[in-house]
Parts: structure tokens; C-alpha cells; sequence
């Protein structure tokens, strides 16, 4: 299946200037096993991406971009897709007046030659004002690649080998494309990295756990019930929790007490971050069966530390996650900065007035950051809090504007 190498967003809410999320290894070379197609050491992608950073910089809306993209390329037009994103400004998604430009890279192997998908897309209001698909052919490791366009768009004219087609301007090209393209393997691993992503942004808690494992029939009950143990480690008063027969929910409490209960009647009685996690679940289990990519929107929030790295965990280790899956995720939690990981799978989101959101690009990599080398044995986590690498709210300025007030009164 293909995996996420990069995705560009430009003029897109917060996001202002163009910036690039890039997925691809760099010359650190710790944690080498936490890569996928280690074959292809130019091509050495994460297993795990995370986004850090504070409150109200923009991390939410990275990950609102890509399921923008998504919903934009499954339901085929930009008047749909704004309708299916239940928004009253998304028509004023792009910023200052220009077209919000998206563009994902993909790369996998497809009929055993690696091969690489670039398709970007900009739009303004209803209208699609460009679109074009760039596939590159591999044949041998480290060689260089073959790269032919696939499609190019402007406005309503679409060029598609020799041939010239007119196109709806709300519409999205790429959609019809692997809608007719059934005799092209790559163009239908291409729609299946589309149709397999799954893209978690707020309030994705509140769906029904039962219909989610409807929605993915690889997973099997067996599944759901070995990773429910973890629920015992969030929630001391559940002793046991796993899915009987009849589809509900048997709980067993510390006292041996067994009540069966549907997902709703559960959810009042349980913790949030228990809620939390068997909300996700589905997602993961079906992301590690399938080998897809899985994004999550503020993944730490109400989250044990240990259930976390666990989660993250079943995404790095190659036995848990044959498929080499990969996990996107959010947080404003800089516990992770800590955690067995390679120092180039973290992107630090910062704001900057002038640009908005900004990503600090290469900062672990650099062998001195401000006229200070950072080693790898560093706390990393020390130096963020300490604002070294972005904004962080400056908890002495807080406690003294609290006293200030104290003194007016």
C-alpha cells in the first residue's frame, strides 16, 4: 500500500505561507527500525509522525487540511465537500485572498517497482483554478526516476495524455480519474490510500463503537477484545472489559460484578480517557490490519502516558504492525519529546505573525541550535518547555498577572 511522504499546504486557515510536513528520514541514524522501505534508503519514511506544539498555533488545522483533501477527492467536487465539512466559513478557508493550495506525495510499491504519486490541487471559493497528478517510476534501488504527468488542469480545460477535456469547475478531477481507470493497478492503490486513510478530527469520540466496526470488516472480534484489555489500565474500578456474543459490552468490575451494556449506557459509567481510547481503537486496529495511514487530532488529550507510548508502540514495532501502518498524530503534550524516538519523527508547529503557523524545520538534525550543540542524550522535552526550540506559555508571566490582579482588588 502507499505511504504518506509529504503533504504542502499553502494559504489554507492559518496557514499562510507554504509549509511541508515531509515524512522522509534524514541523516540521523538512531532507531533505524522505526523507518519503513529501509530497502530504499532514499525513501526511508516514519512509521510515526507527531505535531507538537501550544494551544492555538495551528497543529488542528494541518490535520483539518488533509481531510479536507481527502473528502475533497472521494466526494468529487468542492461544493460537496464543503457541505460534508458542516462549516459556515469553509468557502473562507483560503487566506489572503489567494487559492489554497494542497498537495500529497505518496510512494510505494506497486507490481514489485517503486513508484511515486504527486498530486496537488488549488482552489478558491467553489472553483478548482489547478489539479495535476505526477507519477514516477523506480526500476532500481537508488536509481533515478521516471516522472510523467498523468493530468494537468487549468480551470475547466484538463489535459490527460494527448487528449483535452472540459471539466466542471466545482469538480475534482482526480476523482473521475479513479473512477475510469480500472485497468491501472498504480491509479487503484492510489484510490485505495484515499478510501483506507482515516483522519480522526474533534468529535470523532462521539461515534458509535459498533458502527465503526461495521465500517471495518477486516477486524475481528477477537481483535477488538485483546486491545480492550488496555481499558483496565485507564480505569482502576473495571477489572475486565471485552465484547460478548451479543455485541455488548461485559464489564467486570473490582468487586466480580458482571452488567452487560450497550457503547451509550457504557460511556456515562467510564472515564474519559477510557472513552477516549475505545473510541480510537477501531481506527488503529483496522489502520494495522490494512496498512494504512492513520491521523489523529490531539491524540494525548485525557490519555495515561503509558497507554500512550503503548499506542505509539503498536505502530512502531514491526511485529504488532506488519503492515507498516503509519500514525499521524497532534498534541500539546511535550512528554513525547522524551520517549524512545527518532528526533526527526517530531515537527514542531510554531506561529509567527507575520506567516501564522510555521513548522521548525530541522531542528533536531542540526548539529547547534542558537550557538548551542544539542547531543543526543539531551532532555528534549527540558529545552522545549524552555522555549528553546518554539513558543511555550511562560508560566512566570501567568502567575504574576494573577497576583496583579489580586493587587487591584
Amino acid at each position: 500500500m502507499l505511504k504518506l511522504s509529504k503533504f504542502t499546504i499553502e494559504n489554507f486557515k492559518s496557514i499562510h505561507q507554504s509549509i511541508t510536513v515531509d515524512f522522509n528520514k534524514t541523516s540521523i541514524h538512531n532507531y533505524e527500525e522505526q523507518l519503513i522501505f529501509t530497502q530504499f534508503q532514499r525513501f526511508g519514511l516514519f512509521k510515526l509522525g507527531c505535531l507538537l506544539g501550544t494551544n492555538n498555533v495551528g497543529k488542528s488545522n494541518i490535520i483539518q487540511a488533509m481531510s479536507f483533501l481527502q473528502k475533497l477527492v472521494l466526494l468529487g467536487g468542492l461544493d460537496i465537500t464543503y457541505n460534508e465539512m458542516h462549516s459556515t466559513d469553509v468557502r473562507n478557508w483560503n487566506s489572503l485572498d489567494k487559492p489554497a493550495r494542497l498537495q500529497v506525495e505518496l510512494i510505494g510499491e506497486i507490481d514489485q517497482v517503486l513508484t511515486e504519486f504527486i498530486y496537488s490541487i488549488e482552489f478558491s471559493g467553489d472553483e478548482v483554478i489547478r489539479e495535476e497528478l505526477v507519477r514516477s517510476i523506480y526500476p532500481r534501488k537508488n536509481s533515478k526516476g521516471r516522472a510523467k504527468t498523468v493530468f494537468h488542469r487549468e480551470g475547466e480545460t484538463v489535459i490527460v495524455g494527448a487528449k483535452t477535456k472540459r471539466m466542471d469547475p466545482t469538480r475534482v478531477f482526480l476523482r473521475y480519474l479513479i473512477d475510469t481507470a480500472l485497468d491501472d493497478h498504480g491509479i487503484d492503490e492510489l484510490r485505495n490510500w484515499f478510501y483506507q486513510t482515516v483522519i480522526l478530527t474533534t468529535g470523532y469520540m462521539q461515534a458509535d463503537f459498533f458502527e465503526l466496526y461495521k465500517k471495518y470488516p477486516s477486524v475481528e472480534i477477537q481483535k477488538i477484545n485483546d486491545f480492550l484489555g488496555l481499558v483496565s489500565y485507564l480505569d482502576p474500578m473495571i477489572k475486565n472489559v471485552k465484547i460478548n456474543d451479543d455485541r455488548l459490552f461485559e464489564v467486570h468490575s473490582q468487586n466480580g460484578k458482571v452488567v452487560n451494556h450497550t457503547f451509550k449506557e457504557l460511556a456515562p459509567i467510564v472515564s474519559s480517557g477510557t472513552y477516549k481510547l475505545m473510541a480510537i481503537l477501531p481506527h488503529a486496529i483496522h489502520a494495522i490490519a490494512t496498512g494504512a495511514t492513520l491521523m489523529i487530532d490531539d491524540l494525548s488529550q485525557s490519555l495515561d502516558t503509558n497507554v500512550l507510548r503503548f499506542i505509539l508502540e503498536m505502530f512502531l514495532r514491526d511485529e504488532l504492525n506488519p503492515r507498516q501502518s503509519q500514525l499521524i498524530f497532534t498534541t500539546t503534550q511535550a512528554e513525547v519529546l522524551d520517549f524512545d524516538l527518532r528526533r526527526d519523527q517530531f515537527f514542531i508547529i510554531d506561529f509567527e505573525f507575520t506567516n501564522l503557523t510555521t513548522i521548525v524545520k530541522n531542528l533536531f538534525e542540526d548539529v547547534k541550535h542558537k550557538g548551542k550543540s544539542i547531543r543526543n542524550d539531551l532532555k528534549l522535552k527540558n529545552r522545549y518547555l524552555q522555549g528553546n526550540f518554539s513558543y511555550v506559555p511562560n508560566v512566570e508571566n501567568l502567575i504574576e498577572f494573577v497576583h496583579e490582579q489580586e493587587r487591584k482588588r
